[in-house]
Order: structure tokens, then sequence, then C-alpha cells
């Protein structure tokens, strides 16, 4: 078995993916591909890439046959356009907020430079004011939103 082979198997095991949703999930990559064709190399690693892309969203096996059902229904010819985006951008979201999703590729949660800390919350600060606060004077917390106030003009004579 070939170096992309082996990693794809890893993948899909530890994912939980067997090879009736491997192929489903090649058939959502490549528009011609047919059930049973042998892949190639470059391939099998876009099929990894894409393994790792719904294992990360929390794509489960059993619900993914489903979920590419309903894109095909909705979105007839487009569905693989619209279901990579939704599942890459579940992915990311999920990858941005770890403390929020137990099954992240990059392990327990610990934000940059917390080692030893009891909490990742236990020191939260408030974010950095923006350039039109800084210029202004105010903070995000003062002025209870991230855009500076408007300044009132004046009302032209002879208007109620």
């Amino acid at each position: 078995m070939s170096a992309p082979r082996e990693r794809l198997a890893a993948l899909a095991a530890a994912a939980g993916y067997e090879p009736d949703v491997l192929a489903l999930i090649a058939q959502a990559t490549f528009r011609a591909y047919r059930t049973g064709q042998r892949l190639t190399d470059p391939q099998v690693n876009q099929i990894t890439i894409a393994v790792e892309v719904l294992a990360q969203a929390g794509a489960r096996a059993d619900t993914l046959p489903g979920i590419v059902a309903h894109y095909q229904r909705r979105y007839g010819p487009y569905w693989r356009d619209w279901f990579w985006s939704q599942q890459l951008r579940t992915a990311n979201l999920r990858h941005q907020h770890p403390e929020r999703y137990d099954h992240s590729p990059r392990g327990p949660y610990e934000p940059p430079g917390a080692a030893g800390r009891a909490s990742p919350t236990s020191s939260v600060s408030p974010p950095p004011p923006t350039r039109h606060e800084a210029a202004a004077g105010g903070t995000r917390a003062a002025t209870g939103s991230p855009r500076p106030p408007r300044p009132i003009r004046p009302q032209p004579e002879g208007t109620s």
C-alpha cells in the first residue's frame, strides 16, 4: 500500500469512516468518480484532505449520506460547491474555537502562553480599541458599540 493510501486509511479509521462512506466522499470530491473506480495517489491525497475537513466539521459516518443527499436535492448540479463551502466553514469554525467543540484535531484547548494556567478563560481581556475608538480616546466598553458615534450635525435654520 502506498504512503498516501496508508495515511487515508489511518485518518478514515480515526474518523470512523468505512469504505462505503469513503466512496461517498470520493463522489462528493470528484464529479467523474464512480464507485469502485481506482484513484491515483494525487486523488487519494485529495480524498485525505476531504476526510480531514469532514472530520474537523464533525460529520459522522452515519449522518453523512443524508447530508449529501440533502445537498443533491436542494442544489442540483451545483451541490458539490455548496456542500464543500459549508463543510469548510464548519471545519474552520470548529478549528478556530476548539474550546467549544470537544473533537478537535488540535487536541485540548490551550491558548498560546497558557501553560500552567488554571483555566483558559480565567484572564480574558477585552479586545483592543479600534483605530476610531483610539483616535476618539474612547473604548469599546465606554461606547457600547464597536463603531464610533456619528457627529451631530446642526439643523438648518427654519426647520424643526
